[in-house]
């Protein structure tokens, strides 16, 4: 499948990512017309504070990113000394993360839409937010099941 083919099937209804990347702030990834950015750094706070609150970061884990958009949450835990790898579908996206978060234990790849190219077992936690609700449901379960079954580890205490 084409790259523009693999992108349309996971595009929203009323705007391009593409052209989103090129918006300020965090309206690529959250609310495009939240000019004013309060809406916006309060949807931040809220997912980081949920992220916090549910992932147990005790010492250095492997994190993925899956959808990481601009790399918002890969910027942030990366400054809580976690190992993240960021994916996204969009190129658009993935340039403005890796001029947004330039730390060494970030790495960014560009994602084909079907497949998650680890190896075994490579991440502590998977994390995914706002992000599945975009992809058609028959990509959600193979994703969900290529995350549980191969690239989480099985002895992580989200497995």
């Amino acid at each position: 499948m084409s790259e523009k083919k693999v992108i349309d099937k996971f595009q929203p209804a009323e705007d391009r990512w593409e052209h989103r990347a090129g918006l300020e702030g965090l309206r690529p990834v959250l609310d495009p017309f939240d000019c004013r950015g309060k809406n916006n750094a309060f949807i931040d706070m809220v997912h980081k504070k949920a992220v916090s609150r549910h992932c147990y970061f005790s010492g250095k884990h492997r994190v993925l990113d899956f959808g990481c958009g601009i790399g918002r949450l890969t910027k942030w835990l990366s400054s809580l000394g976690q190992y993240v790898v960021g994916i996204e579908i969009t190129k658009e996206m993935l340039d403005k993360a890796k001029l947004y978060s330039k730390s060494s234990n970030v790495d960014f790849i560009l994602y084909d839409g079907s497949n998650l190219c680890f190896r075994r077992e490579c991440f502590d936690i998977i994390l995914s937010v706002w992000v599945l609700q975009h992809m058609p449901n028959e990509t959600v379960t193979n994703i969900i099941k290529q995350m549980v079954d191969c690239i989480l580890k099985k002895d992580s205490v989200y497995g």
